[in-house]
């Protein structure tokens, strides 16, 4: 008698056979298509459930690597106001002009900086110069440089948050006019850059913000030829950068 066991179709099936019913798969057994998946290329089982997910790659199921997980969801953008503020601007114009250069602040910040320090709603030194009673002009934010190896620069800023503010501004040339001859680099400030359309004057720069949230030069500011500060305006810029640090101190 033989030792050699002989080997069965039905003794290597995972599932043997009964008789004439072996097409038939056991009781409590999952078919193995469902355990194994179906090879690629063969016919596709027919169930209920699809086998693929619609967008996969060669039809292939879109499986997750640790079933039962729920997939991580992508981290939501950061919510932006839907209408920004003359605040929220000088908030931003001033992260990007007071950040730590290594040996302190590269810049001094000061915001609604007027052309002279006189009290008042008028230029008394103006009006006696030229008769007229013209009113103290404000620029909404003005930045110092202080690395000798720049020059000192002094940067001039003109914020706007809508196309109407920047018509009127636009009505207004005299406004700037009584900054940009002591500045270095004179910029418009907009929370949307549709604000301006091709009516940017010659002379100025343009910062928008950008995909990031932070304020990015759109056009860069041409360097103009600065005057000396006036010991008035000196005294004023003086003034409005020792009231923002406080506010900003609170």
């Amino acid at each position: 008698m033989s030792t050699h066991t002989r080997l069965t179709e039905s003794s290597l099936s995972p599932h043997p056979r009964k008789g004439r019913e072996g097409n038939k798969e056991e009781e409590g057994c999952e078919p193995i298509h469902k355990r194994y998946g179906t090879a690629r290329g063969a016919a596709a089982p027919v169930d209920n459930e699809p086998t693929a997910v619609p967008g996969s790659m060669d039809g292939e199921e879109d499986v997750p690597l640790f079933d039962g997980f729920e997939p991580i969801a992508a981290a939501p953008e950061p919510t932006r106001p839907t209408k920004w503020t003359e605040r929220q601007m000088l908030d931003l114009l001033a992260a990007r002009y007071t950040a730590d250069q290594g040996n302190g602040p590269r810049y001094v910040f000061a915001e609604h900086v007027r052309n002279e320090a006189g009290f008042g709603g008028y230029d008394v030194g103006q009006m006696l110069r030229t008769g007229k009673r013209t009113t103290l002009r404000t620029a909404d934010a003005i930045a110092v440089d202080l690395w000798p190896s720049t020059g000192n620069l002094i940067h001039g800023f003109e914020v706007k948050v809508s196309r109407s503010d920047w018509l009127t501004e636009l009505r207004d040339p005299e406004k700037a006019n009584a900054f940009r001859p002591y500045v270095d680099h004179w910029w418009l400030v907009v929370s949307d850059t549709a604000i301006v359309r091709d009516d940017l004057p010659d002379g100025w720069g343009l910062l928008a913000i950008g995909r990031d949230g932070k304020l990015r030069a759109r056009r860069r500011a041409p360097r103009l030829e600065r005057l000396p500060l006036t010991p008035s305006m000196t005294a004023s810029l003086l003034r409005a950068a020792v009231k923002t640090a406080a506010r900003r101190d609170r």
